[in-house]
């Protein structure tokens, strides 16, 4: 019979009779463990906090970061100016913060908050698999990208988080106080975005398929909770303590008063949508390692599901939901942003680290003494098939000779490995994971570095502000210093929000007006004197349209995109200077 108050013991230690299913996980003492979620969390700060403003804004953070910096000036916003984050923003600089770096640290604290937030789930993951979790968020490039970005992403994962890990305690442990606090946490979350109103709407679909599938008994608690008058008066008294930031943050006014989580989650505040395919692209792009441990630990949970489903535990039923409902939201529209993608990023790292304890045990069967020999040359073998890459990459091509010596040293390679492991096969599964994790100590690493601190191509952190802009935006503020009058394109006005903050420039669509200096697109020029600087980027996007196993390794080591990139140039005309020629001819 299913039960829904499983026995908590935080303070026992992770062991084979309390380990996750699957096998017994290595023991943690208390004294380690702690030190172990300090490096981690400390990792993640690290990774977040560092020189926050090595990457230039483009549209739309410099939208944001605009509407943020204008508000702490005396501004009014209006409902699409932003989120929570965004108030937050305008506060820091209201007290004497300033520039960009400042503009994006609350996004940057909740980030580090998120992955401190999933300690929270050590009684009902397991404490290896939570800090295993962890640490793969804590260097997720996805997650580096949004926590390091004004927006209201990663404090919609980090609401969305403790948010979840409440309900978990009401339906487990039946804890009254988890449901006032919970509506507390939602009534806050509905002035964040989409990401959280997603995981709210995740936990509701596991809740509800919990109770049909046969499992009533986790809505025992939700039920008697309910009934207390006592309990349903505070959470409505901590629902409408929550929602106040979330309707007020703007101040009291008509054109203030939104709440950003539902504008967000309708689209109507949305970025560029990225493709339907996004979710997978961008995790394989990034977090391929992530993505096979964490699709190999669902296939292993169905498998046992499937043969027995009082195998599974209800939270690793919670993570099959998960992975599921979030893939079908971002493939439907949830993906108007790449912070988005956090809901299908935190359910992969945890599967993929439960994968892994099921896979330790295997690896203890290999027999070194008999098959270290001859795996001594296989690292030597791969070094020189990746060099080779690194060759073809640069050059953009492979030459035939040199591809086919390649396929035969890595079939040499698959040979010495399967000799090694002939007399040992019931370790492979321990050698494959551990393979998977050797390319994650290089790979998430070094993807989280790019994304924060170079200003490369990267679609995880959207479009790409071009370093060349910096000689269009000289020359307006020139103009204007002047004291001629100036004019800025639509869209082009839209990526140069932030460089030209405090500065009061008219924006026109279509035909530049007869103003001294007009800064258009290069696309819509028509026979415009050009003055000040030549037409230079001002904003690049970049999506991976189509697989190309040498761009990726190009992109890999020098963040250069493959296939087309969707560029925004600009350039500043004199359309007086036309109209005058036009009165002065006969």
């Amino acid at each position: 019979m299913y039960t829904a108050s499983p026995t908590r013991t935080p303070a026992v230690p992770v062991t084979a009779s309390t380990a996750p299913a699957g096998g017994p996980v290595a023991r943690v003492g208390p004294s380690l463990e702690v030190l172990l979620w300090l490096l981690v969390v400390a990792a993640a700060a690290g990774w977040r906090l560092i020189a926050l403003g090595a990457v230039p804004a483009a549209a739309p953070e410099a939208l944001r970061a605009r509407a943020a910096w204008e508000l702490a000036h005396g501004s009014s916003p209006g409902q699409s100016a932003g989120d929570l984050t965004t108030a937050v923003a305008a506060l820091i600089v209201r007290l004497g913060g300033d520039g960009l770096p400042w503009l994006r640290l609350w996004s940057a604290l909740c980030g580090v908050a998120a992955v401190a937030a999933l300690a929270l789930f050590r009684p009902y993951a397991g404490r290896a698999v939570s800090l295993g979790a962890a640490a793969l968020v804590a260097v997720s490039p996805i997650a580096v990208a949004a926590a390091r970005t004004l927006g209201p992403d990663s404090a919609a994962l980090a609401l969305g988080l403790v948010a979840l890990w409440l309900i978990l305690r009401l339906s487990f442990d039946g804890d009254r106080w988890a449901l006032p606090w919970l509506a507390g946490v939602a009534g806050l979350a509905l002035g964040t975005g989409a990401l959280a109103l997603a995981m709210g709407a995740i936990a509701a679909l596991w809740l509800a398929a919990e109770s049909v599938c046969g499992h009533p008994g986790v809505l025992q608690h939700w039920r008697a909770a309910w009934r207390d008058g006592a309990t349903r008066r505070r959470a409505l008294a901590l629902f409408l303590i929550g929602l106040l930031p979330a309707v007020l943050r703007f101040g009291v006014g008509p054109d203030r008063l939104a709440l950003a989580g539902l504008y967000d989650w309708s689209g109507a505040a949305s970025d560029v949508p990225l493709p339907w395919h996004a979710p997978l692209t961008l995790t394989a792009l990034y977090e391929p390692p992530v993505l096979v441990l964490g699709v190999a630990g669902a296939l292993v949970l169905v498998r046992a599901w499937w043969r027995d489903g009082a195998a599974v535990r209800p939270f690793e039923r919670l993570l099959l939901v998960w992975l599921v409902a979030a893939t079908v939201l971002t493939v439907m529209g949830l993906r108007a942003r790449p912070g988005h993608l956090l809901v299908l990023s935190v359910p992969l790292a945890f599967l993929g680290v439960s994968a892994t304890s099921r896979a330790l045990p295997f690896s203890a069967r290999i027999r070194l003494r008999e098959s270290g020999l001859p795996l001594l040359p296989v690292p030597m073998l791969l070094g020189f098939t990746a060099l080779r890459v690194l060759a073809w990459a640069k050059v953009g091509a492979a030459p035939p000779d040199e591809m086919v010596g390649v396929l035969a040293v890595l079939a040499a390679s698959v040979v010495l490995v399967g000799y090694a492991l002939h007399r040992s096969w019931a370790a492979l599964p321990g050698v494959l994971v551990a393979a998977v994790w050797l390319v994650s100590g290089w790979l998430l690493p070094n993807g989280a570095a790019t994304v924060a601190f170079h200003n490369g191509t990267e679609p995880a952190r959207g479009p790409r502000a071009a370093p060349e802009r910096t000689a269009l935006v000289q020359s307006v503020q020139e103009a204007l210093a002047a004291g001629r009058s100036v004019s800025i394109e639509g869209p082009v006005a839209e990526a140069l929000a932030w460089d030209l903050r405090g500065r009061i420039v008219p924006v026109h669509i279509g035909l530049a007006p007869d103003v001294d200096v007009a800064v258009i697109r290069v696309d819509a020029e028509m026979g415009y004197p050009a003055t000040g600087p030549g037409a230079v980027t001002v904003m690049e996007r970049w999506y991976p349209a189509a697989p190309d196993l040498l761009g990726y390794v190009r992109w890999l080591v020098s963040r250069r995109g493959w296939g087309d990139v969707a560029a925004l140039r600009a350039r500043a005309v004199a359309p007086s200077a036309t109209s005058q020629g036009r009165d002065a001819g006969p």
